[in-house]
């Protein structure tokens, strides 16, 4: 129980991670955007961020969850295919498919999860083995 609560708190840390840094691109963009006067009628930086954070937090927690079958190449692309489509899956629904999801919906966010999460993965994997951790140990202080 106390590996779950470490691994869920440790996924937790690395998805609020991944929102302040989305929350920092999304704040640079809205000011570079400020800038063009087409009229827009884009979500607000608000609504961003606050997906933002949703996302981090269930993609965090899964991560967390799932935290001991990334130690293994294979079993981290698969977390990292599963978080990627929970997000992807998330901001679809919020964003795009505001009517109702559909077929196209599904395969295109599935399309989305399944080549960009292992790739995100692979990349994290490389950087990791070069500097000699694992990519389970990521930003965990206490390894």
């Amino acid at each position: 129980m106390m590996n779950l609560v470490k691994n869920l708190k440790w996924g937790l840390r690395w998805g609020l991670t991944m929102a302040v840094g989305f929350t920092a691109i999304g704040i640079v963009a809205t000011i570079a955007a400020s800038f063009d006067p087409t009229p827009r009628d884009d979500p607000s930086l608000a609504s961003f961020v606050g997906f933002y954070f949703l996302a981090g937090i269930v993609g965090g927690l899964v991560l967390g969850l799932l935290r001991p079958i990334t130690r293994y190449k294979v079993g981290a692309m698969l977390v990292g295919t599963a978080v990627a489509a929970i997000s992807v899956g998330l901001l679809a629904r919020i964003y795009v498919a505001t009517d109702g999801w559909t077929l196209v919906d599904t395969f295109l966010v599935a399309l989305y999860s399944l080549v960009a999460g292992p790739v995100a993965t692979l990349m994290i994997w490389r950087v990791r083995a070069r500097r000699g951790t694992a990519f389970s140990d990521l930003s965990d202080p206490n390894q």
